[in-house]
């Protein structure tokens, strides 16, 4: 199986679940993503899905956070 992964250059980033420590990168993506769209507080479990959509799909470390 990781020899599919690595020809489609996909990364596996392993955490614990329910962490501060992982949690805090989606929370903070989250938050700012937010506050930079100017979005109200009952839009973020929305944000939260777009961010991790986008976080997901994106291949570069460059453009991770």
């Amino acid at each position: 199986m990781m020899g599919l992964y690595n020809e489609h250059d996909i990364r596996i980033i392993l955490s614990v679940p329910y962490s501060p420590s992982s949690n805090s990168v989606t929370t903070n993506g989250t938050w700012a993503m937010s506050r930079g769209l100017g979005l109200p507080p009952r839009s973020w479990a929305e944000a939260m899905g777009t961010f991790m959509y986008l976080q997901n799909h994106t291949n570069s470390d460059e453009h991770s956070i």
